[in-house]
């Protein structure tokens, strides 16, 4: 991951600098993992699930509307993140 950064950052950046950037991505890239973990722990099962749940109109619409948006918005986050490290093959430094 280290090299993927360095490739697109100035040639300037320190070490210092650079290890901090790692740091923040792996706490952000933690605390979107628990999110996750945690509403799959209070819904008992996927997104996917609980989307199609409250597209049939089963269900509260609140709080499961508003937890379903912070759920995607994790996801895509997370999906962003993995992305940037190379994707799902991987590719991390």
């Amino acid at each position: 991951m280290a090299q993927m950064i360095s490739r697109a950052l100035p040639a300037d950046i320190s070490g210092e600098s650079l290890a901090h950037l790692l740091e923040g991505t792996r706490n952000r890239e933690a605390l979107l993992q628990a999110t996750l973990h945690r509403f799959q722990e209070r819904y008992g099962g996927s997104l996917e699930t609980l989307e199609a749940r409250l597209f049939r109109g089963e269900g509260p619409e609140h709080p499961d509307w508003e937890d379903s948006i912070e759920w995607r918005n994790a996801v895509e986050a997370l999906q962003s993140i993995e992305a940037s490290q190379g994707g799902a093959d991987g590719e991390r430094a």
